[in-house]
């Protein structure tokens, strides 16, 4: 399967990465790492499904709402912490933002 790389210095073991996660069933990936050997991008797999055209490796990539994943994953955190109960309602739930004051909204000057 062929990878696009971004011309850097190549990176056998993410490039593999890459392949085995599309041979696994993902229809295409980009990755870029930046650590202490620098800055590298390739992509692997195809940007539609059915179609021959890459993922980029220099555009911007629609992910999603992942916000749902990590909340959930700091949520089981909490309850391997003990910190919750996951069958706690959600009113037993002890946060600081309850205690804070209200929230007030500011209403614009007249003026401007």
């Amino acid at each position: 399967m062929p990878i696009t790389l971004s011309g850097q210095q190549d990176r056998p073991e993410l490039r593999k990465a890459l392949e085995e996660i599309v041979d696994s069933g993902l229809t295409g990936i980009t990755l870029r790492v930046h650590d202490e050997r620098g800055e590298w991008v390739g992509s692997a797999g195809v940007s539609k499904l059915g179609e021959a055209a890459k993922p980029p490796t220099n555009g911007r990539v629609r992910i999603g709402s992942n916000t749902k994943t990590f909340t959930a994953a700091l949520v089981l955190q909490l309850v391997a912490e003990g910190k919750i109960r996951l069958d706690a309602p959600a009113a037993e739930v002890d946060h600081p933002a309850r205690h804070a004051a209200p929230a007030r909204r500011r209403q614009p000057d007249a003026a401007a």
